[in-house]
């Protein structure tokens, strides 16, 4: 777990929450969240929420669970280039 929380706040930016207007999912509480990963430019938005897991991706952003993350990072898929 502290790899983990050592990694984020290498690699994690703060940013200001802008909502979004259009719906594009069927719980309301999640648009800010998809709107703080827009803003930020996030390519990745980690989350256990199944609500926001089931979108996959929106717009530039993919949606993954943490262990879908982590394997990522595991297997060396982050680099200079990011995740992929």
């Amino acid at each position: 777990m502290q790899e983990i929380i050592q990694f984020l706040r290498e690699h994690a930016q703060i940013v200001k929450t802008e909502a979004i207007e259009e719906s594009i999912c069927e719980d309301e509480q999640d648009l800010p969240i998809i709107g703080t990963a827009l803003t930020g430019n996030a390519h990745f938005l980690i989350t256990g929420d199944k609500d926001l897991l089931s979108l996959h991706k929106y717009k530039h952003v993919q949606i993954l669970s943490p262990r879908e993350f982590w394997e990522r990072v595991k297997e060396g898929r982050y680099g200079k280039g990011g995740i992929r």
